[in-house]
């Protein structure tokens, strides 16, 4: 299982660091699907880190299993409906709301405190500093993740 949440952690932070060196960055990770050429990309690494990430993240709380099933499959939302300023913007917003609030009762649900203390630097970034607070809430949900599986 260590091996799927490795691959997807390459994947997407690969994915991130070359759309962020190569075109910057946006307000939202899905603001890389407008700002990179190759759009295909966002599609592929979202559906495909959802679906590394399952079952590790299933294995890891069978009991909580609903949780890992709505965060991945918001995922998936996400990346099969990139278009959130156009004609996709419903389903790409609940796939990402869905993934989001059930990334962090998941990763909650195992260390409730890092969680919190994730929360609480979140919330001081978006007060003191105020930019791009989308962007780096998603990279932390993504982070709790990963920190939920590595650890």
């Amino acid at each position: 299982m260590q091996t799927l949440v490795l691959i997807s952690l390459i994947t997407i932070v690969v994915w991130l660091l070359y759309s962020a060196l190569r075109y910057g960055t946006g307000e939202y990770v899905s603001d890389n699907y407008y700002i990179t050429k190759e759009k295909w990309l966002f599609s592929v690494v979202m559906v495909l880190t959802a679906g590394l990430l399952f079952l590790p993240m299933l294995s890891k709380s069978e009991e909580y299993g609903c949780f890992a099933f709505l965060s991945c499959m918001g995922l998936i939302l996400v990346g099969t409906e990139p278009h959130y300023k156009t004609y996709g913007k419903l389903a790409h917003n609940v796939g990402a709301c869905t993934a989001c609030a059930s990334s962090l009762i998941w990763s909650a649900l195992f260390h409730p405190y890092i969680t919190a203390c994730v929360f609480f630097a979140y919330l001081a970034y978006y007060i003191a500093v105020g930019k791009k607070v989308m962007y780096v809430g998603e990279i932390s949900v993504f982070a709790l993740v990963y920190f939920n599986l590595l650890y």
